[in-house]
């Protein structure tokens, strides 16, 4: 479905994005669902609202994504990739604390950021050499 996307502030002109429903398969709308039904007991309400259910079937995405170009099915293989890329960047916030940035200039934050990226692919490929090892 075609949808306009509005900036909150600003003069800007509506975004023209598509908004896109893929289908989860029947075991993984089943876990989503029952994680919906968890937060609403969390959250002390009495009911999971049917649309939260009803959302939890599908993944939702919104993308500026041309529809010719880049039909439904390739549009959940580049969201599986994408989601890969930010568990990586998850991964290396929690073990190289590259969410804690020390410089306080542009060139120095760029240069202490692209030291720990290239110290985080040169483990992950001499551990990929190694495998399995005691620590």
């Amino acid at each position: 479905m075609t949808v306009n996307v509005h900036k909150a502030r600003g003069p800007f002109a509506p975004l023209p994005m598509r908004l896109v429903l893929i289908q989860k398969p029947p075991d993984v709308a089943a876990r989503a669902r029952a994680s919906a039904q968890r937060a609403s007991r969390k959250d002390q309400r009495h009911r999971t609202h049917p649309l939260t259910l009803e959302a939890a079937d599908h993944l939702i995405l919104i993308t500026s994504l041309p529809r010719e170009a880049f039909p439904i099915e390739r549009l959940g293989a580049l969201y599986r990739l994408r989601w890969q890329v930010e568990l990586a960047f998850k991964r290396m916030k929690s073990l190289l604390r590259i969410d804690r940035l020390p410089a306080k200039s542009d060139a120095l934050a760029s240069a202490w950021l692209h030291a720990h990226l290239l110290f985080a692919l040169l483990v992950e490929a001499s551990a990929g050499e190694t495998g399995d090892f005691p620590p």
